[in-house]
């Protein structure tokens, strides 16, 4: 488990701790169980809820927001939870097409502020601009060239204010022209 977030990270010490105080006597070999324990130690003594995805999809943005607000969860879960999702179901829907995980993950990690503070977020590849950021428009030529605006554009700036945390960049057709996207 990693350090920060507010909380210290769930050694193998905390667990045998943990279930010494839960009265049991043997700590499983399984990698996943001790995960677990880990999870439920960190959610019981500490307070800190662990998610999965499931569970997350059971909020909007807002009440997202107020857990991470409330401190229930730290933005950083909440991305991983992205992520993670990302990683399992974009190789077949090729939706995520330019990738903001590195400043999504450090964005994660610094206090956010707004209604929407905290909330993993995606832009679409369409007069969307994002500072330092590849965008296409859809459009091969313009990755060919690799354009990469040096402004925000305004809604941007404005969901940033919300405090969304932006993981990617979202497929577009071609201008935003055709009805459909190409790989």
């Amino acid at each position: 488990m990693e350090e920060g977030h507010g909380h210290r990270a769930c050694g193998m010490g905390d667990i045998v701790f943990w279930l010494w105080k839960m009265q049991s006597v043997r700590l499983p070999n399984s990698r996943y169980l001790k995960n677990r324990y880990c999870l439920l130690y960190k959610e019981l003594a500490l307070g800190i809820k662990a998610m999965n995805f499931s569970e997350y999809v059971q909020y909007d943005g807002l009440g997202l927001a107020a857990l991470v607000k409330n401190k229930e969860i730290h933005a950083s879960e909440l991305l991983k939870i992205a992520l993670e999702r990302n990683e399992k179901v974009n190789p077949k829907l090729n939706a995520i097409v330019i990738p903001m995980y590195e400043q999504a993950k450090q964005r994660a990690q610094q206090e956010r502020h707004g209604a929407f503070a905290g909330v993993p977020f995606l832009v679409k590849d369409l007069f969307q601009e994002y500072q330092g950021i590849p965008t296409s428009y859809g459009s091969q030529a313009l990755k060919k060239i690799n354009y990469t605006p040096d402004f925000n554009a305004e809604i941007v700036n404005r969901w940033e204010q919300t405090g969304i945390i932006t993981f990617g960049r979202t497929n577009t057709p071609e201008f935003g022209i055709k009805g459909i996207t190409e790989p």
